[in-house]
Protein backbone atom coordinates (compact mmCIF):
# COMPACT_ATOMS: atom_id res chain seq x y z
CA UNK A 1 0.00 0.00 0.00
CA UNK A 2 1.27 3.45 -0.69
CA UNK A 3 -0.53 6.22 0.31
CA UNK A 4 -2.07 8.92 -2.07
CA UNK A 5 -0.77 12.85 -1.09
CA UNK A 6 -2.90 13.95 1.35
CA UNK A 7 -6.21 15.52 0.36
CA UNK A 8 -6.42 13.55 -2.59
CA UNK A 9 -9.07 10.84 -0.38
CA UNK A 10 -9.40 6.68 -1.07
CA UNK A 11 -12.70 6.94 -3.17
CA UNK A 12 -12.88 5.10 -7.09
CA UNK A 13 -12.98 8.73 -8.37
CA UNK A 14 -9.46 10.11 -6.63
CA UNK A 15 -7.14 10.29 -9.14
CA UNK A 16 -3.28 10.81 -8.48
CA UNK A 17 -2.28 14.38 -10.88
CA UNK A 18 0.39 11.78 -12.02
CA UNK A 19 -1.67 8.76 -12.59
CA UNK A 20 -4.01 9.41 -15.47
CA UNK A 21 -6.31 5.81 -15.53
CA UNK A 22 -5.06 4.89 -12.34
CA UNK A 23 -7.97 2.51 -10.25
CA UNK A 24 -8.02 3.71 -7.23
CA UNK A 25 -10.33 1.20 -4.52
CA UNK A 26 -11.40 1.31 -1.51
CA UNK A 27 -13.83 -1.74 -0.83
CA UNK A 28 -13.58 -3.58 2.44
CA UNK A 29 -9.95 -3.66 3.89
CA UNK A 30 -8.39 -2.58 0.40
CA UNK A 31 -7.91 0.80 0.97
CA UNK A 32 -5.19 2.68 -0.79
CA UNK A 33 -4.60 0.13 -3.36
CA UNK A 34 -4.27 0.70 -7.30
CA UNK A 35 -5.13 -1.85 -10.02
CA UNK A 36 -3.12 -2.30 -13.06
CA UNK A 37 -3.74 0.38 -15.56
CA UNK A 38 -0.89 0.02 -18.19
CA UNK A 39 2.58 1.38 -19.24
CA UNK A 40 3.27 4.98 -17.80
CA UNK A 41 -0.27 5.32 -15.80
CA UNK A 42 0.97 4.57 -12.32
CA UNK A 43 1.24 7.48 -9.81
CA UNK A 44 4.68 8.47 -9.15
CA UNK A 45 6.09 6.25 -5.69
CA UNK A 46 4.14 2.92 -7.29
CA UNK A 47 6.24 3.65 -10.64
CA UNK A 48 9.27 4.09 -8.76
CA UNK A 49 8.59 0.69 -6.42
CA UNK A 50 8.06 -1.22 -9.92
CA UNK A 51 11.21 0.02 -11.46
CA UNK A 52 12.99 -1.61 -7.91
CA UNK A 53 12.87 -4.88 -10.20
CA UNK A 54 15.68 -3.30 -12.19
CA UNK A 55 18.38 -3.28 -8.93
CA UNK A 56 18.99 -6.86 -9.64
CA UNK A 57 19.52 -9.48 -12.25
CA UNK A 58 18.59 -8.68 -15.21
CA UNK A 59 17.64 -12.58 -16.21
CA UNK A 60 14.60 -14.33 -14.77
CA UNK A 61 14.64 -12.42 -10.96
CA UNK A 62 12.67 -13.98 -8.38
CA UNK A 63 10.62 -11.81 -6.76
CA UNK A 64 8.27 -11.66 -3.86
CA UNK A 65 5.78 -8.60 -3.00
CA UNK A 66 4.46 -8.47 0.43
CA UNK A 67 1.25 -6.41 0.85
CA UNK A 68 0.48 -7.04 -3.19
CA UNK A 69 -2.88 -5.13 -3.19
CA UNK A 70 -4.44 -4.86 -6.06
CA UNK A 71 -1.36 -6.12 -8.16
CA UNK A 72 -0.47 -2.71 -9.76
CA UNK A 73 3.01 -3.08 -9.26
CA UNK A 74 3.57 -6.48 -9.99
CA UNK A 75 1.94 -5.76 -13.16
CA UNK A 76 4.41 -2.70 -13.97
CA UNK A 77 7.42 -4.97 -12.91
CA UNK A 78 6.20 -7.81 -15.59
CA UNK A 79 5.97 -5.13 -17.89
CA UNK A 80 9.86 -3.76 -17.11
CA UNK A 81 10.98 -7.60 -16.82
CA UNK A 82 8.76 -10.18 -18.27
CA UNK A 83 11.78 -12.76 -17.40
CA UNK A 84 10.27 -11.86 -13.73
CA UNK A 85 9.37 -14.96 -11.63
CA UNK A 86 6.94 -12.91 -9.51
CA UNK A 87 4.87 -14.05 -6.34
CA UNK A 88 2.40 -11.49 -4.37
CA UNK A 89 1.11 -12.39 -0.93
CA UNK A 90 -1.88 -10.49 0.58
CA UNK A 91 -3.68 -11.30 4.14
CA UNK A 92 -6.61 -9.30 2.49
CA UNK A 93 -9.21 -11.58 1.12
CA UNK A 94 -10.75 -8.99 -0.88
CA UNK A 95 -6.63 -8.12 -2.21
CA UNK A 96 -6.46 -12.10 -3.24
CA UNK A 97 -9.90 -12.31 -4.67
CA UNK A 98 -9.70 -9.07 -6.78
CA UNK A 99 -6.03 -9.97 -8.39
CA UNK A 100 -7.60 -13.88 -8.66
CA UNK A 101 -10.62 -12.40 -10.57
CA UNK A 102 -8.30 -10.29 -12.70
CA UNK A 103 -5.17 -12.48 -13.45
CA UNK A 104 -2.25 -11.14 -14.59
CA UNK A 105 0.48 -13.36 -16.14
CA UNK A 106 3.61 -14.34 -14.61
CA UNK A 107 2.32 -13.97 -11.14
CA UNK A 108 1.26 -16.73 -8.58
CA UNK A 109 -1.13 -14.81 -6.05
CA UNK A 110 -1.18 -16.72 -2.21
CA UNK A 111 -3.07 -15.38 0.33
CA UNK A 112 -1.13 -15.79 3.99
CA UNK A 113 0.54 -13.57 6.45
CA UNK A 114 3.86 -11.75 5.14
CA UNK A 115 5.80 -13.17 8.17
CA UNK A 116 4.34 -16.71 7.99
CA UNK A 117 4.73 -17.01 4.44
CA UNK A 118 8.42 -15.80 4.42
CA UNK A 119 9.43 -18.16 6.97
CA UNK A 120 8.44 -21.47 5.43
CA UNK A 121 9.33 -19.86 1.22
CA UNK A 122 12.12 -20.12 -0.93
CA UNK A 123 14.84 -17.55 -2.26
CA UNK A 124 14.22 -14.47 -4.05
CA UNK A 125 16.35 -11.94 -5.54
CA UNK A 126 13.89 -8.96 -4.73
CA UNK A 127 11.94 -8.91 -1.99
CA UNK A 128 9.28 -5.68 -2.19
CA UNK A 129 7.61 -5.34 1.37
CA UNK A 130 4.68 -2.78 1.21
CA UNK A 131 2.51 -4.26 4.47
CA UNK A 132 -0.14 -1.81 5.82
CA UNK A 133 -3.25 -1.75 7.86
CA UNK A 134 -5.68 1.26 8.09
CA UNK A 135 -5.96 2.77 11.83
CA UNK A 136 -8.72 5.44 11.49
CA UNK A 137 -7.55 7.69 8.45
CA UNK A 138 -3.88 6.45 9.06
CA UNK A 139 -2.05 3.89 6.84
CA UNK A 140 0.29 1.65 9.78
CA UNK A 141 2.57 -0.81 9.86
CA UNK A 142 1.50 -3.98 12.13
CA UNK A 143 3.46 -3.81 14.45
CA UNK A 144 3.78 -8.25 14.22
CA UNK A 145 5.43 -7.33 11.20
CA UNK A 146 9.07 -5.92 12.92
CA UNK A 147 10.58 -9.07 12.62
CA UNK A 148 9.95 -9.20 8.44
CA UNK A 149 13.36 -7.63 7.54
CA UNK A 150 15.50 -9.99 9.57
CA UNK A 151 13.82 -12.80 8.27
CA UNK A 152 13.81 -11.27 4.69
CA UNK A 153 17.51 -11.48 4.63
CA UNK A 154 17.54 -15.06 4.87
CA UNK A 155 15.49 -15.57 1.94
CA UNK A 156 17.46 -13.24 -0.20
CA UNK A 157 19.71 -14.57 -3.00
CA UNK A 158 23.29 -13.10 -2.95
CA UNK A 159 22.94 -9.75 -4.43
CA UNK A 160 19.23 -9.55 -3.54
CA UNK A 161 17.56 -6.35 -2.90
CA UNK A 162 15.12 -5.81 0.28
CA UNK A 163 12.64 -2.86 -0.41
CA UNK A 164 10.24 -1.47 2.08
CA UNK A 165 7.57 1.22 1.45
CA UNK A 166 7.37 3.60 4.43
CA UNK A 167 5.38 6.76 5.34
CA UNK A 168 7.37 9.55 6.43
CA UNK A 169 4.60 11.23 8.05
CA UNK A 170 3.71 8.23 10.28
CA UNK A 171 8.17 8.30 11.57
CA UNK A 172 8.78 6.12 8.11
CA UNK A 173 12.08 6.06 6.24
CA UNK A 174 15.00 4.33 7.30
CA UNK A 175 13.54 1.99 10.27
CA UNK A 176 15.55 0.48 13.05
CA UNK A 177 14.86 -2.98 12.09
CA UNK A 178 16.11 -2.18 8.68
CA UNK A 179 19.18 -0.93 9.80
CA UNK A 180 19.83 -3.53 12.33
CA UNK A 181 20.29 -6.31 9.45
CA UNK A 182 21.33 -4.50 6.53
CA UNK A 183 24.50 -3.09 6.27
CA UNK A 184 23.86 -1.32 3.02
CA UNK A 185 20.78 1.19 2.99
CA UNK A 186 19.61 4.22 0.54
CA UNK A 187 16.24 5.90 0.19
CA UNK A 188 14.31 7.10 -2.40
CA UNK A 189 11.62 10.07 -1.61
CA UNK A 190 8.87 12.05 -3.78
CA UNK A 191 7.96 15.43 -3.52
CA UNK A 192 4.35 16.11 -2.05
CA UNK A 193 4.13 12.45 -1.07
CA UNK A 194 4.57 10.98 1.86
CA UNK A 195 6.10 7.47 0.42
CA UNK A 196 9.80 6.89 1.06
CA UNK A 197 11.06 3.43 -0.25
CA UNK A 198 14.02 2.10 2.04
CA UNK A 199 16.17 0.00 -0.35
CA UNK A 200 18.59 -2.48 1.11
CA UNK A 201 20.92 -5.18 0.86
CA UNK A 202 23.46 -7.18 2.75
CA UNK A 203 26.08 -6.28 -0.29
CA UNK A 204 26.81 -3.14 -2.13
CA UNK A 205 24.30 -2.04 -4.15
CA UNK A 206 25.48 -1.49 -7.83
CA UNK A 207 26.21 1.88 -8.75
CA UNK A 208 24.99 1.80 -12.49
CA UNK A 209 21.58 0.10 -11.43
CA UNK A 210 21.05 2.56 -8.61
CA UNK A 211 21.73 5.75 -10.75
CA UNK A 212 19.43 4.20 -13.41
CA UNK A 213 16.84 3.85 -11.45
CA UNK A 214 16.98 7.50 -9.08
CA UNK A 215 16.68 9.14 -12.49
Amino acid sequence: MLKLQRGLGTTPAAEPPEGRGVQVIEAGDIVFSVSPAGPGKLPRPYAYAARTVGLVRPSGPRVLILGLGLGGVAAEMLRLNPSAILVGVDIAQSSIDWVRAHPIDGLDVVHADALDYLESCGSFDLIFDDCFVLVGEDAVRPKALRGVPAVAAQRLRSGGVYVQNTIRAAGGRETPEISAVFRYRRERAFRDWENVLVVASTRPLDEDRWKRFKR
